[in-house]
């Protein structure tokens, strides 16, 4: 960019811009700004005809994009606000014979610039212009105007004030400007999540927790849901359950269930998400023999793993050949492949292939059950054809296929495919990806030797056609395709915002959804809406219908908490919002006139009137008592603004006086008065007040001098005594970039004195100075911006003083950032997991003048880390960073080893077996195992001990002697550790093992049966130890 070129943007950036209203505001929710224009991406979607009338309600065209920066503006936010691949309206159009283009909206021709996703989109003879995406891209195309679609709508931030109204949060109305303070209805910060319990493991209990934040405190309920009826869940009847401040435990839960908790307080209920309790459990493997998987030489073949049941959505699949020391590794033989079914996989199998194979599973909670994973028996790979051959790739039946095999949105999915063949010098084969029409997803990865894609977090648009192509260097070549559907439970798209409006005002409220059809209902106060339920005096002004609710005549009895609930088979959504419906008078209690007021001699002032009222109220002036009559003329001296303010220009010595803006609405009138006092110098007239601003929004301070208009004036403004630089200017060369503030921003029009700062952040907070100068003189006036938001991340993280079981930690405050801290939340990060789990909440943080806390319910002879987070009434601080590591103590192992049996063998031995003691259980070094056994139904016979050194011992055999074949006796274990020994386990009854029978079948008789067969009859062996030696199976001729 050239000199002359940055002028030209300069003298754009620095003009003014003029309008009815005098003056330009900043795009009021939920319009966007960019540049000096305000933007609204309608989700609603509506036919073209319908989608302009919906935007000129607003003063707004359709869009019309005449630069790069707006048509990236545009982009941006399709691409990371996007969540289904829709086409969105402008108003471009092409018409039949014409070759050039046009935007409706502005009345231009689409001249240089122009963003067609495809040739073949340019090409079309005519139609409505809309943004549309290839997957990757966004860019133009041509529809008809007839679909209903989502639309954008486009402002002038000079006309904004078309559509600009007074700010209502829930202080409206109150005697207060204290945002903590402001009463409001409760809101979820923490809903319940869907539970898996394992019976086997650690924790005796399964927790499910509600958080809300409301003023006054929500209180909290818990409902156990079962098809259409709901039955509240009572800790003090029922000994199962715990109820504490939001959380519900469930101790040693018996059966699965659907739960659902409700926040109340005195403005309404709403209700959570319905949370799914379920139980995991894992199998044993089939005791059976395995057939041996006979293949040729460099033959392709799989081996199944026969999976044992199990009540998890996945479990983890290992191989071995042969003994545990051999785990199968595919990342260094490429030419195996195991998939998430299960399957292991063989490309192309020689001679050191064969052996005895094992799968085994566990479970992806395995840390927290008890025992470790399952083996299977072994299955024999044995080749019958030892000739050597080459193979071409074929990509095997049933690949590509996907995990999970019915992906829905949000889910991490993982793409297989596998091939027969045989590959380079290393038995390589080389795989690649492909999407049918467009590119991979962008957050895809593809592993295992190229035979995996990986697509985490999937979007509805990544729905498609998979290619996957396999080929032998200097060889053919295979393909398979797969299609990948993508399913979503009930996700926003446009959420419910709270409503503060005036009686007798209609209310329509729209709630869409994205999902697989999901089915829409409405809720007040936790009950749903229906026609059933409501008064009969409601039912006309009540209109339900599956995306909108439509309230005429609002009165204050539908004040309340309202929802919109979205249900379909893949989950449950709820979208929430307060109706606060207001009837008062006027009033200024928070917002009077200035008492004095100042303005200079020939030049302009503005006296702002902005009392609070519902219905809103109609300002009337006087002067000294008599009613000034202001027109709203733009070219009048003396003019009233569209928002009531009075203007004045040109002040002249009569001016000068006292001023009263009288304030009426239907529920009467408030008048506020100050006095105008007409000077010779420069004066600010509307100085920069104190205020409160949520971070990420927008603050404006304004400030107005009046002064002689024979002079120049300047305004300049200063943070904390530093002057703020709006424009900064670099050279490189012979090139000048002038590159403006991201957060500072001149106001404009009779606002051009005031200060805007966008997207504000906690360091803007602090004391702002306006300062008005001519070449006479200068004045100045001070006000102080407060930067409210969630907590800043606590610091200085460590804990001490560990036992087993618990530890003390302690933390810093981090910035309260405007709001006192109401609670801490407390992570623990396990260093032998990969996850971080709450370990404790609601700690108490308004007095707490020690940030300190005692953990409970940790593992022993465990590393943890711990993280805190601050939470206020706004939200929750990013977590703090991780505290040192530091130990559990050792303490006694947790249980004896689970599964005690045994059994089988030779003649003459006792088998005992086990499942060797996970690692959760361990609970410090040196385990190992005290195994006991006798005789059953002896009460003098002594035990006998072993004692074995070693956590990875899994049975033990004992030398009973061939006497005692088939003999009953009780076993039982203990585990131990260097800290001690835990609790027996209960007596387990076994068998030694068999001997051959000695019963011999006597009377054998045979009879004809016919042709080709005959009955035999025999005198049955008596089934006793002494003739069987065992357990009778059957006889064989």
């Amino acid at each position: 960019m050239g000199f002359r070129e940055t002028a030209a943007l300069v003298l754009l950036h620095l003009s003014v811009v003029t309008s009815q209203s005098g003056g330009i505001y900043d795009c009021p929710d939920p319009w966007l700004q960019f540049d000096s224009q305000c933007y609204k991406f309608q989700l609603y979607p509506a036919d073209l005809a319908n989608a302009v009338k919906e935007c000129q309600a607003d003063g707004a065209t359709l869009v019309s994009v005449n630069s790069q920066s707006e048509h990236n503006f545009i982009a941006d936010w399709l691409t990371n606000h996007q969540v289904e691949p829709r086409k969105w309206y402008t108003s471009g159009r092409k018409y039949p014979g014409k070759e050039v283009a046009e935007w409706v909206g502005d009345s231009t021709e689409i001249q240089g610039f122009q963003f067609w996703l495809s040739d073949k989109d340019r090409d079309q003879e005519s139609g409505v212009i809309v943004y549309a995406t290839d997957g990757v891209n966004w860019g133009w195309s041509l529809v008809d105007e007839t679909t209903s679609r989502p639309y954008i709508c486009e402002i002038g931030r000079a006309d904004i004030y078309q559509i600009i109204s007074q700010d209502r949060s829930f202080g409206y109305g109150e005697n207060t400007t204290d945002p903590t303070k402001f009463e409001r209805g409760p809101r979820f910060t923490i809903e319940p999540e869907d539970l898996m319990y394992d019976k086997d493991g650690v924790y005796n209990y399964a927790m499910m927790e509600c958080r809300a934040i409301g003023n006054p405190e929500p209180t909290y309920k818990w409902y156990l849901v079962e098809r259409a009826s709901r039955t509240q869940v009572d800790s003090h009847q029922a000994a199962d359950y715990t109820l504490l401040n939001g959380k519900l435990l469930i101790h040693n839960p018996k059966r699965a269930g659907t739960y659902q908790c409700t926040a109340e307080n005195k403005f309404g209920m709403i209700l959570s998400r319905k949370a799914q309790l379920s139980f995991g459990y894992l199998g044993q493997f089939s005791k059976s023999v395995r057939d041996a998987v006979t293949v040729n030489n460099f033959g392709g073949t799989g081996i199944e793993c026969s999976p044992t049941k199990h009540g998890y959505p996945t479990i983890l699949y290992s191989w071995y050949k042969n003994s545990l020391n051999n785990f199968i590794r595919p990342d260094i033989t490429p030419y195996i492949f195991i998939s998430r079914d299960g399957k292991l996989y063989f490309s192309s199998v020689t001679k050191q292939d064969e052996g005895e194979y094992y799968c085994m599973v566990s479970s992806p909670q395995a840390r927290f059950t008890y025992g470790g994973g399952k083996q299977s028996m072994p299955i024999k790979l044995e080749l019958k054809d030892l000739t050597p051959s080459q193979r071409e790739p074929l990509i095997a039946t049933g690949f590509p296929q996907i995990f999970p095999s019915n992906p829905k949105r949000g889910d991490n999915i993982h793409v297989e495919c596998f091939a027969w063949g045989t590959g380079d010098e290393k038995m390589q084969l080389d795989y690649s990806w492909s999407k049918e029409g467009g590119v991979l997803p962008r957050q895809s990865t593809i592993t295992d030797q190229g035979r995996v894609l990986n697509i985490p977090n999937i979007k509805l648009s990544d729905f498609g056609v998979y290619t996957c192509t396999c080929s032998r260097r200097h060889g053919g070549s295979s393909k398979g395709s797969v299609t990948i559907p993508v399913a979503s439970a009930p996700f926003s798209v446009i959420p419910l915002t709270d409503q503060i409006i005036d009686r007798g005002t209609d209310l329509k409220w729209r709630c869409i959804w994205g999902g697989t059809t999901p089915k829409v209902k409405w809720y007040r106060n936790g009950v749903e809406l229906t026609k059933d339920n409501l008064p009969v005096e409601d039912m006309n002004r009540f209109t339900v219908e599956r995306t909108e609710l439509v309230i005429t005549k609002v009165k204050e009895s539908d004040s309340g908490m309202y929802q919109c609930g979205a249900f379909n088979t893949y989950g449950s959504q709820f979208s929430s919002a307060q109706l606060k419906v207001l009837s008062f008078k006027p009033s200024f209690s928070k917002y009077p006139l200035q008492p004095n007021l100042y303005a200079t001699k020939g030049g302009n002032t503005t006296i702002i009137c902005q009392p609070e009222a519902a219905p809103r109220a109609f300002n009337v002036w006087q002067k000294d008592g008599i009613n000034l009559n202001p027109v709203m003329e733009p070219t009048a001296r003396v003019r009233l603004m569209p928002n009531g303010n009075l203007r004045i220009t040109g002040v002249r010595e009569g001016d000068a006086g006292k001023y009263t803006c009288v304030a009426s609405n239907s529920q009467g009138e408030a008048r506020s008065q100050g006095l105008l006092t007409v000077l010779g110098s420069t004066t600010i007239v509307q100085y920069p007040q104190d205020t409160t601003v949520r971070v990420n929004h927008t603050a404006f301070l304004l400030c107005e001098a009046s002064f002689n208009p024979l002079l120049d004036l300047t305004y300049d403004w200063y943070q904390n005594g530093i002057k703020i630089i709006f424009y900064r200017i670099k050279t490189m060369g012979d090139t000048v970039y002038v590159k403006p503030d991201p957060h500072f921003k001149r106001g404009t029009g009779i606002n051009r004195g005031g200060l805007h700062i966008s997207s504000v952040q906690f360091f803007h907070s602090g004391t702002y100075t306006c300062e008005a100068k001519t070449t006479s003189d200068s004045v100045s006036y001070s006000a102080i911006l407060l930067v409210i938001g969630p907590p800043s991340q606590p610091a200085g993280i460590y804990a001490e003083k560990a036992t087993a079981t618990t530890a003390i930690v302690h933390w810093v405050e981090g910035g309260v950032n405007g709001l006192p801290i109401k609670s801490y939340t407390i992570h623990a990060h396990n260093l032998a997991e990969d996850f971080w789990t709450m370990v404790k909440t609601n700690i108490e943080g308004k007095d707490m003048e020690e940030k300190t806390t005692l953990v409970t319910g940790l593992q022993a002879y465990s590393r943890y880390q711990f993280r805190v987070i601050a939470v206020n009434e706004i939200g929750n601080s990013v977590p703090s960073d991780p505290s040192p590591n530091i130990t559990t103590l050792a303490a006694p192992p947790a249980r004896p080893p689970a599964n005690l049996g045994g059994g089988g063998g030779k003649v003459g031995v006792l088998t005992i077996t086990w499942e060797p003691l996970g690692r959760a259980f361990q609970n410090g070094p040196n385990v190992g195992y005290n195994v006991s056994w006798k005789k059953s139904h002896f009460v003098d016979e002594e035990w006998d001990h072993v004692r074995l050194e070693g956590a990875h011992h899994k049975q033990y055999v004992v030398r009973v002697g061939t006497s005692n074949f088939y003999q009953e006796y009780d076993v039982k274990i203990t585990s131990f550790n260097k800290a001690g020994y835990c609790k027996e386990s209960s007596t387990a009854t076994i068998y030694s093992a068999e001997d051959i029978p000695v019963g011999v079948a006597e009377n054998v008789r045979a009879f004809p049966y016919n042709s080709t067969a005959i009955v035999v009859n025999w005198k049955a062996v008596p089934n006793t130890r002494e003739a069987i030696k065992g357990v009778l199976i059957g006889y064989r001729g």
